[in-house]
């Protein structure tokens, strides 16, 4: 399986299977993304003294570091560095026990997208939502991906990866069953303020696994439920038809949301 690729600098040319793509449009390992580990031809381009009208560099959140942040050179130069207290740091601060790390709590406070998707669901099953129903719907948080063609496949073909390790099979059944992964559907789960990744078989119907996904979830079995997926973004949503295959519906690597139905009494 060709997934990664190798260390533009010549003395490492290490094989990273997640390789970050700095703006000199090369990839390198973590050990050298920072522009001055691999004799970076982009850093011309925000000399303060040639190009004032270019943004600032985002620094390291480490007090007292003023070193450029992990990702500030690549095609996210806003991305987080560290995914427990979502901050930015440099190279030799990037690891928890190097940054005195402070975990953010999660926000449990509904959220834009939130009721983004709360709208979406009233407009596909309006009749069927209650008014003052107090089921949550899926929070849908907004993703940067790559806009080119090319990085994009290649974002969604690290994330696919990356979910492989951490799924579980959506069936109990499968518990320790070894399936090819080309007969595997992995996707990442979202229901209320909870996401996993999992896998199905891929010839297991749409109804089928919103009845494992709600026995997993342990869901409340007195409303229906119905899943939605997502686009690599976020921003669109799609129902999705119990009564066909998941995978004729879904991309391997995508985002399913699992909601409650709540019907109103007639």
């Amino acid at each position: 399986m060709d997934v990664g690729a190798h260390c533009t600098v010549s003395s490492c040319n290490v094989r990273d299977f997640l390789p970050i793509a700095c703006k000199c449009s090369n990839l390198y390992c973590r050990g050298h993304i920072s522009p001055d580990l691999h004799s970076c031809t982009a850093i011309h381009e925000y000399d303060p003294s040639q190009s004032s009208g270019l943004p600032e560099l985002r620094r390291c959140d480490f007090e007292g570091c003023n070193k450029s942040s992990l990702f500030a050179f690549t095609t996210e130069p806003d991305r987080e560095t560290c995914d427990k207290c979502r901050k930015a740091f440099c190279v030799d601060h990037r690891y928890p026990d190097t940054h005195v790390c402070v975990p953010v709590e999660p926000d449990n406070a509904p959220s834009a997208s939130s009721s983004s998707a709360r709208a979406l669901l009233e407009k596909n099953f309006g009749s069927k939502l209650s008014s003052s129903s107090k089921a949550k719907t899926p929070s849908l948080s907004k993703k940067k991906v790559p806009t080119d063609p090319l990085k994009l496949a290649q974002y969604q073909k690290v994330q696919l990866m990356k979910m492989r390790h951490s799924a579980v099979p959506a069936d109990p059944k499968d518990k320790g069953v070894s399936l090819p992964p080309d007969q595997r559907l992995t996707m990442l789960v979202i229901y209320e303020q909870t996401e996993k990744p999992f896998w199905f078989r891929k010839s297991m119907s749409t109804g089928k696994a919103v009845d494992m996904l709600s026995t997993q979830f342990k869901a409340p079995s007195s409303n229906p439920a119905q899943l939605l997926s997502s686009d690599p973004t976020g921003e669109t949503t799609t129902p999705l038809r119990n009564d066909l295959p998941l995978a004729e519906q879904v991309q391997d690597g995508g985002t399913l949301l699992l909601f409650l139905v709540t019907t109103q009494p007639e």
